[in-house]
C-alpha cells in the first residue's frame, strides 16, 4: 500500500482510469509541466488501474495561478512569457548545461520573494549536479581519526535548497523546485492507515483484513512558488 501511493504521488490524477475510483493528486498536479506526456517515471507500471491517458500539461485559464516551467522547446523569456510563468528554454544537453539552467530558473521561480526550498528530480540529473562538484575536496576524519581526502558529499543543496532524486521519475530528465511552505498532503486522520477487524474466509482457514486510508492527495495553496524543467536530453 505504502509503495502504491507512493507511485500515486509521482503521476496527475487524470492519468488513472476514470471508470475507477478516483486517485489522490500527485506532485505534477500541483506542479504540471509544460508539454503534454504519457505517464512518466517507474510509477507507470506499478498500478494496474492506469489508462495511459495523456496529461500532465498546464491548462488553467488564469496565468497568474500557474506555476513556472521551462522546456526544451519553450519560448524565448519576456515580460509577455513572465506573465505565463514561461521561463523560456532549456539547453540540452542537461550534462553540460544544468547549473546555468537552473540558476535560471530558479531566480525566475523567486521573484525576488519566497524562494524553492526543496528540488527533486530524476537520478540522471542528479549525479550530473554531482559531476559539477567533482573538482571539489572535503577533508574529512576517518574511521581511525586520520584525515582523508572525501571525493563525495552526503548531501547537496543549490541556493540553500535541499536536492534529491526518485526512481519514480526514473528517465523523466524533470527537476522540479518546490516551496514546501506551500505543500501539503491532506488526509483523513481518522482514517490513515486503520486496520479494520479480521474476516474469515469461506471454506479456507486464513483469515484478513484491510488497511484503509483516506486521502485527496497533495495540494498547494501558491502555484507560483514552484516550477518543474524539462530536458530533451
Amino acid at each position: 500500500m505504502v509503495e502504491d501511493f507512493d507511485s500515486f504521488c509521482f503521476q496527475w490524477q487524470q492519468y488513472y482510469d476514470s471508470t475507477e475510483d478516483a486517485q489522490p493528486n500527485g506532485i505534477y498536479d500541483i506542479c504540471p509541466n509544460a508539454t503534454a506526456e504519457g505517464a512518466v517515471g517507474a510509477g507507470t507500471a506499478s498500478d494496474s488501474k492506469a489508462s495511459g491517458t495523456t496529461n500532465g500539461k498546464i491548462t488553467r485559464a488564469n496565468a497568474w495561478w500557474k506555476n513556472w516551467t521551462m522546456a526544451n522547446s519553450a519560448t524565448a523569456t519576456s515580460k509577455a512569457q513572465d506573465i505565463l510563468k514561461n521561463a523560456g528554454p532549456t539547453n540540452s544537453p542537461h550534462a553540460l548545461n544544468l547549473v546555468p539552467d537552473m540558476r535560471h530558473f530558479f531566480n525566475k521561480v523567486r521573484s525576488n520573494q519566497e524562494a524553492p526550498n526543496f528540488i527533486l528530480t530524476d537520478q540522471a540529473i542528479y549525479e550530473s549536479y554531482e559531476d559539477e562538484a567533482e573538482d571539489k575536496r572535503q577533508i574529512v576524519q576517518s574511521r581511525f581519526t586520520r584525515e582523508a581526502i572525501d571525493l563525495g558529499f552526503d548531501a547537496y543543496t543549490f541556493k540553500g535548497a535541499t536536492m534529491s532524486y526518485s526512481d519514480k521519475l526514473s528517465g523523466t530528465l524533470h527537476l522540479f523546485m518546490l516551496n514546501m511552505n506551500h505543500v501539503e498532503l491532506v488526509y483523513d486522520p481518522n482514517l490513515w492507515y486503520d486496520m479494520d477487524d479480521w474476516k474469515d474466509t469461506p471454506f479456507q482457514f486464513d483469515r484478513v483484513a484491510y488497511i484503509v486510508s483516506k486521502t485527496c492527495g497533495m495540494i498547494t495553496d501558491e502555484p507560483r512558488r514552484h516550477g518543474v524543467m524539462e530536458y530533451a536530453t
